[in-house]
């Protein structure tokens, strides 16, 4: 009978010693999953080339502000509505051209380009915001302390600068592919149209 007690309590031992090893391998795997989707998450962050230096973005932001027309579009050309935009130059809403892409979905309105509500801004809680070349270093200072702020570099007068500002809004909302995709449509369009314009021998340009 002794014997018997001796090795049940073996076992018994044993198997809690298992269970004790389990748990701790358990525990450790755990670790493991975390520490590797830290990793990734930390993996999909990409730094941005912008007029204020170099901006860090992660993941794929979702609370996103733009302060410039251009950079609505580009938003929406990506498949993502801002919670908050600029009025149109002269207008007290988004430009008319966009409104058919809202749905039910209206940007608040952030002010006007030359004079926005840090305010207003600040009360979207946004997690990237995308703002116009013309930025000054006071805005900045303030929006950044926001949210990471992607401002484009100021280049010369010349009809493709959109391009360039649409891929860096576009990496920026890691949307890069989507971006490319609406380029391409807007230059078979223009090809289109140029096609059009030489057939009916009028003159200009399809830009």
């Amino acid at each position: 009978m002794f014997v018997k007690t001796v090795l049940v309590k073996t076992a018994l031992d044993k198997t809690a010693s298992m269970t004790a090893t389990l748990t701790k391998g358990a525990r450790l795997g755990v670790v493991s999953v975390l520490l590797s989707a830290l990793v990734a998450g930390t993996a999909q962050a990409r730094t941005l080339d912008t007029a204020f230096g170099d901006v860090e973005v992660e993941g794929t932001p979702e609370r996103v502000v733009t302060l410039y027309e251009g950079a609505l579009d580009a938003a929406l050309a990506a498949g993502i509505t801002p919670l908050g935009a600029v009025t149109t130059r002269g207008g007290d809403n988004v430009a008319e051209y966009v409104e058919a892409h809202l749905g039910d979905d209206r940007p608040a309105i952030m002010g006007v380009v030359r004079e926005i509500n840090i305010e207003a801004v600040l009360a979207q809680q946004p997690d990237l915001i995308l703002a116009p070349a013309q930025l000054s270093d006071e805005q900045y200072q303030l929006l950044s302390r926001i949210a990471p702020t992607v401002v484009p570099h100021t280049q010369p007068l010349a009809a493709d600068n959109w391009e360039a500002e649409a891929r860096l809004y576009g990496e920026a909302l890691n949307r890069k592919d989507a971006i490319e995709e609406a380029i391409a449509a807007v230059d078979q369009r223009t090809a289109e149209l140029a096609e059009a314009l030489a057939a009916a021998d009028v003159s200009g340009t399809a830009f």
